[in-house]
């Protein structure tokens, strides 16, 4: 049975302020780029003013989204006093980097999320754990207000969906997954068109970057755990972004035997972002819990200040430590 929905949610529709902000949180992904797209076109189908907010700008290969363009990074100067935050996808307020203190700020925040570590940070939470994606508690809410899904919001939903569950791959997959894409195909997505702008514009710069940390992949742990780490040098040699790295921790756990993957990635500020992806043996939102990070159990992140090498050797040690607990 789906989470209900809590009742205060109808401060969303009236009762409540009439300009918003929906925030996507930093180094956005599709899932909090799609379901604040599609959380925009919600609150103005009830005829409110809303300014999309993400830390960072959206990478190139999210620019195909509708709505992409009106995304901006710093809050506006004539923001009314009273305006209402919703956060959508952000697992705590620190995903929301250097805007967090302005954030936090405000007299109303809605949180919608589906993250298990959510702490519930939100005057009002809309946390559905059994949510696939965060587009999804959006889809609810669409169907919770009886507002009809426009084409602008039913690609954002749809994109959140397909890749927070992998291509429908992945545990939390199941058939109201399908039927919200159902759903949402018959509002006007395309299939076709969303798969080729998803995955079939690549730049060469990341498929250089990528060649590069698969090169050096190394297996340990018998086999049981795969690795790879990208240093600034390794981006500047092939005029890669940060942004190119996406999926090698999805290539590396596909690996025959392997049960856990992680790639470390060096920023520009010099801080190291560790992304974990596992198959059954271990919750990686856990083991990224006990750095300072979280996520999924089958995808998770968390930051390191410390000597790449020292990185690895604390992720291989923490890794090592749950494969070998009891189940």
């Amino acid at each position: 049975m789906a989470s209900s929905l809590p009742t205060d949610i109808a401060r969303l529709r009236e009762g409540g302020p009439t300009t918003w902000v929906v925030a996507s949180h930093m180094n956005p992904d599709c899932d909090t780029l799609g379901s604040a797209i599609a959380m925009k076109r919600l609150l103005r189908a009830f005829g409110h003013r809303v300014i999309h907010l993400c830390p960072d700008p959206v990478p190139d290969a999210y620019r195909f989204l509708p709505g992409a363009d009106e995304v901006v990074t710093e809050l506006p100067a004539d923001l009314p006093a009273d305006a209402g935050l919703v956060t959508l996808d952000a697992a705590d307020m620190g995903r929301f980097g250097r805007l967090r203190e302005r954030l936090e700020a405000f007299s109303l925040i809605v949180d919608v999320d589906h993250h298990v570590s959510n702490p519930r940070f939100g005057h009002v939470n809309v946390v559905l754990e059994d949510a696939a994606a965060t587009g999804e508690v959006v889809y609810r809410l669409f169907k919770h207000f009886a507002i009809p899904i426009d084409p602008e919001a039913a690609v954002g939903m749809y994109v959140a969906l397909v890749t927070d569950t992998g291509g429908f791959a992945y545990e939390a997959t199941n058939a109201e997954s399908h039927e919200m894409a159902a759903a949402l195909i018959r509002a006007g997505v395309q299939p076709g068109v969303i798969s080729r702008a998803l995955y079939e514009h690549v730049p060469l710069a990341e498929l250089k970057i990528k060649a590069m940390g698969l090169a050096s992949a190394t297996l340990a742990a018998a086999g049981r755990v795969a690795y790879t780490t990208i240093t600034r040098a390794m981006l500047d040699e092939v005029g890669a972004k940060e942004e190119h790295t996406e999926g090698l921790s999805e290539s590396l756990r596909a690996l025959a035997g392997v049960e856990v993957s992680f790639f470390l990635r060096e920023t520009a500020s010099g801080a190291l972002k560790a992304s974990m992806r596992s198959k059954a043996a271990v919750d990686v939102s856990r083991l990224a819990a006990k750095f300072g990070g979280g996520g999924h159990r089958r995808a998770a992140g968390c930051t390191f200040d410390m000597p790449m090498d020292q990185a690895v050797q604390t992720l291989l040690e923490a890794i090592d430590l749950e494969l070998q607990a009891p189940r």
